[in-house]
């Protein structure tokens, strides 16, 4: 299992719908929540707990720009996720150009992880079969669509205003786990 920022642009480029799609949003969402990176799903990574995905995320970004004091901070296991988010935004000597190099990868890597270490999770990513898979955030157009659930361009991707990174990359990681090869 590896990453190809190849195969993430052509899928992200290249959006099915033939299977139909599966929209996500919130954490709490009864059917897919768990795709949320704020869903609680304890991961252990570079011999340290998180509390979640995007906690894993922001740890590697952290960890990218050598900001010891916010990874410190990271270290807290009852940190809420909206200041998990926060201390992503306050890492030190952060260079944007740098982050847009390495951003996908690590979210895969997170992803990959919370696959392996979470068997609810990776149950759901596999029944979700060959279905395109949507962030529906209506807030984030790089990681999700720019659009709700509700909204009917969901169905038409060419409509979408954002890039769907986080769905991509979990569908990514759906192919890449043992059972769907």
């Amino acid at each position: 299992m590896s990453f190809s920022f190849a195969k993430y642009q052509s899928l992200k480029n290249h959006p099915d719908t033939t299977n139909g799609v599966v929209s996500f949003w919130h954490e709490t969402e009864p059917d897919y929540g768990i795709f949320s990176n704020w869903a609680p799903t304890p991961l252990f990574y570079d011999n340290r707990q998180f509390s979640s995905s995007e906690h894993l995320f922001m740890y590697m970004k952290a960890k990218l720009f050598d900001d010891t004091s916010v990874i410190k901070l990271l270290e807290n296991q009852n940190l809420a996720q909206f200041e998990i988010k926060k201390l992503g935004r306050q890492v030190q000597n952060f260079k944007q150009e740098t982050w847009d190099k390495h951003k996908y990868y690590f979210m895969y890597v997170a992803l990959l992880t919370k696959a392996e270490q979470t068997p609810e999770f990776t149950t759901t990513l596999q029944n979700t079969k060959n279905t395109l898979i949507v962030e529906a955030s209506p807030r984030d157009t790089i990681w999700g669509i720019g659009i709700k659930a509700s909204d009917p361009r969901i169905e038409t991707p060419a409509n979408w205003l954002g890039e769907n990174a986080l769905g991509t990359l979990l569908m990514m990681v759906r192919d890449d786990l043992p059972n769907n090869k």
